[in-house]
């Protein structure tokens, strides 16, 4: 069952919205600090929760790409 991040925010029951809150930042900062390479188009219709609240992302028509330096620079921010 797969279904849009909008939908499962909305609905009761079979999802653990703290679980797939904490892996959908996660994975976005690993996309950002880690790889340097994101999905720049994250948009509700962009992302579903499969089984198992698993987080996944569609539609890699909009990638952004970060050198060595900014990230560097972003992850001296965020700390």
């Amino acid at each position: 069952m797969e279904k849009k991040i909008s939908d499962v925010i909305l609905s009761d029951g079979i999802y653990d919205k703290k679980l797939i809150v904490n892996r959908g930042m996660e994975s976005y900062f690993k996309q950002i600090v880690d790889f340097g390479f994101f999905h720049a188009d994250p948009h509700p219709s962009n992302i579903y929760i499969l089984k198992d609240n698993i987080v996944c992302y569609i539609d890699f028509g909009m990638m952004g790409a970060l050198d060595d330096e900014f990230k560097e620079n972003l992850t001296e921010l965020f700390i």
